[in-house]
C-alpha cells in the first residue's frame, strides 16, 4: 500500500509503504486454532486404531505453520517512508509501531536521485524499484504489487521533476527509467 503526504514545506513530500495486511492477529490465531482442531482430531482418529505416530507429525505440523505465520505477521509490520525534501531525498527503513525509530536510513541529494524500474535477477521475479544516485541504489517496495510498484515508479518519478517514463530499446517488461527534461 502506498500513501503519499505532503511534506512540511512546499515542495515536500512522503511516501510511506506498507504491505498490505489481510489479516489480523486475531484472524492469524483463528485460523491456526481451527486447523491445529482439525489436525489433531484426525491425529486422534488415527491413534485410536493403534497408528500413534501421526500425533507427533501433526504437532510438529502445527509447529511449522504457526512459526511461519509468525515470521509473515512480522514482515508486515515492515514500513518505509521516503521522504522528499527541497534538497535531499531519504530512505527511511523499519517497524510500523509507535515509538519505534527507523532501523535504517538512507539519504541522496535530491538534484542528482533517479529512480529506476529494473529487470529481477530471475525472470520468474517481478521487477525491482530502485532509487539511486553517485553509482549507490536502494530498492524500495519489495514487498508491493506489480501494479503498486509502478504507481509508485510514475509518483515518484512526477514528484523528483522527471517527465515521462520512456522505455529502453530491446527491454519489454520492466526496463524503464526516467527521462530528464534536459535530455
Amino acid at each position: 500500500m502506498v500513501t503519499t503526504l505532503p511534506g512540511p514545506g512546499q515542495d515536500d513530500y512522503r511516501f510511506i509503504l506498507r504491505p498490505d495486511r489481510s489479516l489480523s492477529w486475531r484472524g492469524n490465531l483463528l485460523f491456526v486454532g481451527s486447523v491445529a482442531a482439525i489436525s489433531f482430531s484426525i491425529g486422534i482418529g488415527f491413534a485410536v486404531i493403534g497408528l500413534w505416530l501421526v500425533l507427533p507429525f501433526a504437532g510438529l505440523e502445527i509447529g511449522l505453520l504457526t512459526i511461519g505465520l509468525y515470521l509473515t505477521v512480522l514482515r508486515r509490520h515492515q514500513v518505509e517512508v521516503i521522504s522528499i525534501r527541497h534538497d535531499e531525498v531519504e530512505i527511511a527503513r523499519g517497524v510500523d509501531r509507535p515509538g519505534s525509530q527507523p532501523r535504517e536510513t538512507t539519504t541522496f541529494p535530491r538534484a542528482w536521485v533517479r529512480v529506476a524500474y529494473r529487470r529481477a535477477e530471475h525472470p520468474w521475479y517481478p521487477c525491482r524499484l530502485v532509487l539511486g544516485a553517485h553509482g549507490r541504489e536502494i530498492e524500495i517496495g519489495d514487498f508491493l504489487h506489480v501494479a503498486e510498484r509502478r504507481s509508485c515508479a510514475t509518483a515518484l518519478g512526477n514528484m523528483l521533476g522527471w517527465r515521462d517514463m520512456k522505455s529502453m530499446p530491446g527491454d519489454d517488461d520492466c526496463g524503464h527509467r526516467w527521462v530528464d527534461d534536459n535530455n
